[in-house]
């Protein structure tokens, strides 16, 4: 596209008035509405790269900006791939997106990302599609007031919660039939199938699993690392850390091996929250160093100015990880 044509100035200016939500809850509102609405129509990739965005649109509520090889570094895949995916999110009305230049040499920059809010009646179609889908969570509060997997990973293995118990019976008719189709009782209530292959090594009975899968561990890494990343948990998504959690399961099962572990659950948990923490760095690090760029920063500048914006997005610990990544990058080196 000829410079000429691009209008939008990657300004705090502009990007400020492009915001499509009022707060990270209306926009944490859109993302799981769309996903439910359109989820069907995504694949696995294009999944994340709408949950990719929508991390990166929380300074502008609604408004991300960082380039297709960033985010397709971010996601692991090309930058062709990367706007495949952004024709497929425009074609159901997901995202715009919008180009743009610097102000100071008329350069082209990064893409604008706006994430777009469904309108009223199918927002409320989409959350009548989420309330039918079976959902544990209530269950668990009624259990279990203090979360027991969010507080004690240890008591969490030996519960035994009566209603889960109940739905699972009616999927067999004996313990015997329970045991040999553990993952199509997983399925049976919605259980995405990359995230069951990935807690496959834990040697833990179905009813923990489900008790995993259900909101378990996300609640368990929402509740630790939200002091230290309190934006980025907010938005933490089990599919976009199936990774982590396989690597976490396989650690798991081979140190269970090896000596005898007190809890294997807690241990699986705790081995997730380090990965989940180190990439949570890395997200806070590219989000500062975006912010640098979009200032129209480069070298010193930008990496002094990416340590302040990291403070943002990350505290404590997760501050120093993300900094530690920033001083090691040179940032909007230009050719």
């Amino acid at each position: 596209m000829s410079l000429k044509n691009i209008t939008h100035i990657l300004n705090t200016e502009t990007l400020a008035a492009m915001t499509t939500h009022d707060s990270v809850d209306e926009l944490n509102a859109t993302y799981w509405s769309q996903v439910s609405l359109n989820g069907d129509q995504l694949t696995k990739l294009e999944r994340e790269v709408y949950f990719r965005l929508n991390q990166f649109a929380l300074r502008y509520v609604g408004v991300a900006y960082l380039s297709a090889n960033k985010l397709a570094t971010i996601v692991g895949c090309g930058r062709a791939t990367i706007f495949r995916a952004f024709k497929k999110l425009r074609s159901l009305g997901m995202i715009e997106v919008l180009n743009a230049k610097r102000r100071s040499d008329n350069r082209q920059t990064a893409n604008i990302v706006r994430i777009l809010p469904l309108p009223i009646e199918e927002m409320a179609h989409a959350n009548e599609m989420d309330s039918e889908t079976p959902q544990l969570e209530a269950t668990k509060q009624t259990n279990d007031p203090q979360g027991i997997i969010e507080n004690d990973p240890q008591a969490a293995q030996q519960n035994d919660s009566p209603l889960i118990s109940s739905l699972l019976s009616s999927f067999s008719l004996s313990s015997k039939a329970f045991e040999v189709a553990p993952n199509e009782i997983l399925s049976a209530f919605n259980v995405e199938t990359e995230l069951t292959r990935a807690i496959q090594p834990l040697a833990i009975p179905v009813e923990q699993r489900l008790e995993l899968l259900t909101k378990g561990i996300a609640k368990h890494v929402r509740s630790v690392l939200s002091r230290q990343f309190p934006i980025l948990a907010r938005n933490f998504d089990l599919l976009a850390y199936v990774r982590q959690i396989e690597s976490a399961a396989i650690r798991t099962a081979y140190v269970a091996k090896q000596k005898n572990l007190r809890s294997i659950t807690g241990y699986f948990l705790s081995v997730v929250i380090s990965l989940v923490r180190d990439e949570m760095a890395q997200m806070a690090a590219e989000i500062a160093k975006e912010e640098a760029e979009g200032e129209g920063l480069s070298g010193y500048a930008a990496m002094a100015y990416a340590r302040y914006m990291a403070q943002e997005y990350a505290a404590g610990e997760g501050l120093v990880q993300a900094r530690s990544i920033i001083d090691e990058c040179s940032i909007g080196e230009t050719g």
